[in-house]
């Protein structure tokens, strides 16, 4: 009995062993399988991916379905036009039927692009619409100024229908070209109109509402090549004026500007912006304002306009200041620009250039201090002028305008060093390995010139060894600061300056003094450096602090 149910027993766990096994071996091929699976799906998409970035441009559709239409369109154009003067040389038709022919094939490429809108082939649709807008144009430039039929205002009423016309086919079809065609349409209207009797103020209404509505379609439709063809259009616009039909350098512009400037500025302070770009419009904005002033407005008025600017976008910048970084950005640049042109306008900066230096270097420092990349490249226009003008004069009098100037030169570049040590100097360390050498040079060419000049009036013997004491206590100055500080740069650069001034002394100054000036010279020097040569000793038997 005892020996069934063993064997029993053992029958069981033999066949339970089996199952066990046969669930491992079902549990490792599944896992398998979706391992597998895995494997291949990841494969897959990674190919997709690799495959859609780099995959090859598509030539066909690139040449066939986009510039094809647009290029072949005014080839088709020019085709038409030349068809209808072969037959017009051959008297075939007569002059009103050519105007209700153009007027006809315009209507008909309208229809004809609808079609392949709704067949959805946009592109060629698009093309046909924007070619009838310009054979329009065309239509009533020959019905206007050809042959007499419409008088000026029926066609520049037309004329303004056909603006609104491609206008609104972009609106329908969200097509940026239409518009831009369009917007270059409003800029032939006034050259294709004989308008012998409409004054200035006139034309110039006219393109200032034009591309004011353009600007401010493109800003709300983010249409980028928009904005720039209808920022750029109105001035191209007034300087085809004054080329093609002489028109004097009108103050009208300058108004013209002006208000483009404010519709840039509203659409700036109600936060209706598109892209950065628009932001940079801003500041071209004025700079061509500035320009218009320049060729259009009297001298004596100028300066009127740039003080305006400057202090109404110092406010926007104040109140901007803690709320948007790009506005306070925009607005501090144009007043650093705005007060820039006042400054040399009121002033006479080729003698006394301390304004645009004292200038430049506190927008410099707002740039450093605030981390604003273009304030920082707009600083530098005041700052670099005001250099150029200090370095174009010498000072011959310890009291004068060069003298301050070059004195306020030296300091402003010590504390723009400062600025960039301390806000960049983990960014500007080549840069500032530069401005330090300058600071160095700078001050010792300051420092020879007021020596000389100190000493005008003295014989040249007086005057070289002044200067080269002057040398050598600049030279003394920063051995003592380095000892002080124990930095071992700064006393370093004092000796490389002790060396130099005995070069000067050999080199320069012993040609022209006379024996007994050049004992007192080589005396002082000598005790002077047998004098640093002590303190450096002493210093270094006795140093305390582990130096840089």
């Amino acid at each position: 009995m005892d020996e069934n149910r063993i064997a029993e027993l053992e029958k069981r766990i033999q066949q339970l062993e089996k199952e066990v096994r046969l669930l491992k071996g079902n549990k490792s091929y599944v896992n398998t399988k979706s391992h597998k699976e895995w494997t291949t799906k990841q494969k897959t998409s990674s190919e997709q991916e690799n495959t859609n970035a780099h995959e090859p441009v598509d030539w066909e559709y690139l040449l066939g379905k986009v510039w094809l239409p647009r290029i072949f369109v005014f080839v088709l154009i020019i085709g038409v036009i030349w068809g209808f003067k072969a037959t017009f040389d051959k008297g075939f038709i007569t002059e009103p039927i050519r105007v209700v022919l153009g007027y006809m094939t315009a209507a008909g490429f309208v229809i004809l692009g609808e079609i392949q809108v709704q067949k959805s082939r946009e592109r060629l649709g698009q093309v046909l619409i924007a070619g009838s807008v310009l054979l329009l144009m065309l239509s009533t430039f020959a019905a206007h100024i050809l042959y007499g039929y419409f008088p000026f205002a029926i066609a520049a009423l037309l004329n303004i229908l056909w603006i609104a016309a491609g206008v609104f086919f972009s609106y329908r079809h969200q097509s940026q070209a239409l518009a831009v065609l369009s917007s270059a349409g409003g800029f032939l209207i006034p050259f294709l109109l004989e308008s012998n009797g409409v004054n200035i103020a006139f034309f110039v209404m006219y393109e200032v509402l034009l591309y004011g509505v353009f600007l401010y379609y493109a800003v709300r439709n983010n249409y980028t090549v928009l904005h720039y063809v209808s920022f750029w259009l109105l001035h191209a616009a007034f300087v085809a004026s004054m080329i093609l039909d002489s028109v004097p350098q009108d103050e009208y512009f300058v108004f013209a500007a002006i208000a483009q400037h404010l519709l840039l500025l509203w659409l700036f302070i109600r936060k209706i912006i598109a892209h950065k770009t628009q932001l940079i419009f801003h500041f071209s904005s004025f700079i061509v304002i500035s320009g218009w002033v320049i060729l259009a407005v009297p001298d004596d008025d100028q300066r009127w306009y740039y003080i305006v600017f400057g202090l109404f976008y110092a406010i926007l910048s104040a109140v901007y200041f803690s709320r948007d970084r790009n506005r306070f950005a925009i607005s501090i640049s144009i007043s650093t620009f705005a007060f820039m042109f006042s400054i040399m306008d009121i002033m006479d900066v080729e003698t006394n250039p301390v304004p645009l230096l004292v200038e430049g270097t506190i927008a410099l420092w707002l740039g450093l201090r605030l981390n604003i990349r273009f304030q920082k490249i707009i600083a530098l226009f005041p700052y670099g002028f005001g250099l150029i003008f200090t370095f174009s004069n010498f000072i011959e009098r310890i009291f004068s305008l060069t003298a301050l100037s070059w004195t306020v030169m030296v300091l402003s570049l010590f504390f723009i060093t400062d600025s960039i040590r301390r806000y960049e100097s983990f960014q500007k360390k080549e840069l500032l390995k530069f401005l330090l050498f300058v600071n160095i040079l700078l001050p010792l060419i300051w420092i020879t010139q007021i020596s000389y000049a100190a000493s005008r009036d003295l014989d040249l013997n007086m005057q070289h060894m002044f200067s080269s004491f002057a040398w050598a206590i600049y030279a003394v100055g920063f051995i003592i600061y380095g000892i002080v500080k124990q930095s071992k740069t700064f006393r370093l650069t004092g000796i490389a300056l002790l060396f130099a001034t005995l070069v000067k002394v050999i080199g320069i100054d012993l040609s022209d003094i006379s024996l007994e000036f050049r004992a007192i010279l080589f005396t002082v020097l000598g005790g002077v450096g047998l004098g640093v040569s002590r303190m450096i000793y002493v210093k270094g038997k006795s140093g305390i602090k582990k130096e840089e």
